[in-house]
């Protein structure tokens, strides 16, 4: 990168982080829990500190907006990604 024109000011340190997309084969959901076990249904029972992989799958699945394109696939979250 470079500063084509203007001012950086900085008083802490700057890292760049490339964003080279790539998935598991396998399920959407097998790409946000990486092999964790997934139990939605004892959410109710449990407290959240008990349940980190729902919790992943929740809050990965917010941050990156993917609940509309999740609900538009055929399978949901179980839809298979990546080389067949």
């Amino acid at each position: 990168m470079r500063l084509d024109h203007g001012s950086i000011y900085s008083n802490g340190s700057i890292a760049y982080v490339p964003q080279v997309p790539w998935i598991i084969s396998g399920t959407v959901r097998d790409n946000i829990l990486f092999g964790k076990s997934y139990h939605p249904e004892r959410t109710c029972a449990l407290p959240r500190y008990y349940l980190p992989a729902v919790s992943r799958y929740a809050d990965t699945v917010k941050a990156c907006a993917l609940d509309v394109d999740i609900s538009l696939m055929v399978g949901g979250d179980m839809a298979y990604v990546g080389e067949k």
